[in-house]
């Protein structure tokens, strides 16, 4: 070994898919000789999964394929495993000799149950070096405390606290220690160590293919840094982010969840173009939050933050739920959404608070159905910030929209999206339908449209229905 900690280590890659201001990658790239580059793909995510939407594999590898190529440039390639962690791993400590591993933290219950299991099996190996790195967030959740050491569970204190603490300016990667392709037994494709074990791993991404991409998700971070250019267009973002007809967000969400650039990079891009008081450094903040929650709070995913939500009754109609799905409800807004997300794996903010308190608070099922149905269909789906949301809109969570306070979703249609572009563009049903008669329930439901169907609930009705729920159970 040289005069570096380590002679070869291993950085696995997660949601870190990046390499400048990577910060589990840099400090084992500063503290060894040579840095193995490795991604391990789990067998429940894999592309053969068929409750993993075919946009979010697409974006992953998009995202794989460039970072490969990064490393090229660096005479290095990326190590893809497909077998799972505990299978990669035990290959690695075999064939590598490494002496220590790095990753970037990850929050979720499943992200620690991941690591525990890692930690045990290098433990078992004799490698007590298992580096987790703070790196997803502005601030890890054991940063933000009350002055008596608790957890806060409303946003805005939460957020003045966190604002105290300075975010560091992003790192680049100017290290070029990495496993090199030289070093590569390109015959047998792996990594030299002698054995025939018998486990997949790729040296490289050929062979790694898209699906299907809509424009504003295509992942890499050449995608990730163009859209950080495009952040002056967003000088009027608080009166354009809850428009869904135009072009009002960052679409960088999908990024951030999977690290094409990092937390910081996106603060500091914002903060230089559109300056330090934003509205959209507070939405990272609330990013923040939402992990910060479910680190603390971990019973959020398996039912509501507050407890005594627990009675709250709910409807099992799988019909209506299926209308929901489908984005057949007769309610336009609901409707435009619905269909949105089933066909691209994205939907506009707005119009999912529209559409997840209609669930909620009109159909009066339960959250947590809906909250799994947008796990299974979101590209940028992140476990902590999914439920976060879905109990906002539910008011079951720890900094909520209160449960007497209910979207009417035909206001909401008519103010965020007044001349039905927005809705024309996903339901096309109502294409020579004017805006006028959208927007008015009585009119929808007394006349017939083509192939679209009569609202399936009485707004009015079934929200006065929603609060004397609520309220008896308050009382309970």
């Amino acid at each position: 070994m040289g005069s570096k900690e380590y002679g070869i280590s291993v950085h696995i890659f997660r949601r870190d898919l990046r390499l400048d201001d990577n910060t589990a990658l840099l400090n084992a790239l500063e503290r060894s000789e040579r840095v193995i580059p490795v991604y391990i793909a789990e067998p429940e995510f894999s592309i053969n999964n068929q409750n993993i939407p075919e946009v979010r594999h697409s974006f992953i590898i998009r995202s794989l394929n460039e970072l490969d190529l990064e490393l090229k440039e660096k005479e290095s390639r990326l190590y893809y495993f497909s077998d799972g962690t505990e299978k990669a791993l035990e290959y690695l400590i075999k064939e590598t000799g490494a002496e220590a591993f790095f990753a970037n933290r990850d929050y979720s219950p499943y992200a620690q149950k991941r690591d525990i299991k890692a930690a045990e099996i290098l433990n078992s190996a004799g490698i007590t070096d298992y580096c987790l790195t703070p790196d997803l967030m502005l601030n890890e959740p054991g940063r933000v405390l009350r002055k008596d050491g608790g957890t806060y569970s409303v946003f805005t204190p939460y957020f003045r606290r966190a604002e105290e603490h300075k975010v560091r300016v992003p790192l680049k990667c100017r290290y070029d220690n990495f496993y090199r392709s030289y070093d590569i037994n390109p015959d047998k494709n792996i990594i030299p160590g002698g054995s025939n074990t018998k486990i997949e791993v790729k040296y490289g991404t050929e062979g790694l293919k898209t699906g299907s991409e809509r424009n504003h998700l295509k992942g890499g971070r050449a995608e990730a840094l163009n859209l950080l250019g495009k952040l002056a267009e967003l000088k009027d973002y608080s009166n354009t982010r809850n428009i869904p007809s135009v072009k009002g967000t960052t679409y960088l969400s999908a990024h951030l969840k999977f690290g094409t650039v990092s937390v910081r990079e996106v603060y500091n891009a914002i903060a230089g173009t559109l300056g330090y008081d934003s509205e959209l450094l507070r939405q990272l903040y609330w990013r923040d939050f939402y992990i910060y929650t479910a680190f603390h709070n971990p019973h959020i995913f398996t039912g509501p933050f507050h407890r005594k939500y627990e009675k709250l009754p709910w409807n099992n109609d799988e019909k209506l739920f299926e209308k929901w799905c489908t984005g057949n409800t007769g309610f336009p807004i609901v409707d435009a959404g619905m269909r949105e997300l089933n066909s691209t794996g994205y939907m506009h903010n707005r119009v999912r608070m529209i559409t997840a308190s209609f669930l909620v608070k009109d159909l009066h099922i339960n959250w947590m159905r809906g909250e799994r149905y947008f796990a299974s269909k979101l590209l940028d789906y992140d476990p902590c910030i999914n439920n976060g949301n879905w109990q906002w809109s539910a008011s079951t969570g720890s900094d909520s929209q209160p449960w007497f306070r209910i979207f009417n979703p035909w206001l909401q249609q008519k103010k965020y999206d007044p001349d039905c572009i927005y809705i024309k563009r996903w339901v096309t049903e109502l294409s020579d339908i004017p805006p006028s008669r959208i927007h008015n329930p009585d009119l929808m439901n007394k006349h017939e449209i083509k192939g679209y169907p009569h609202p399936v609930a009485d707004h009015r009705e079934e929200s006065q229905l929603s609060r004397k729920i609520f309220s008896e159970t308050n009382r309970k």
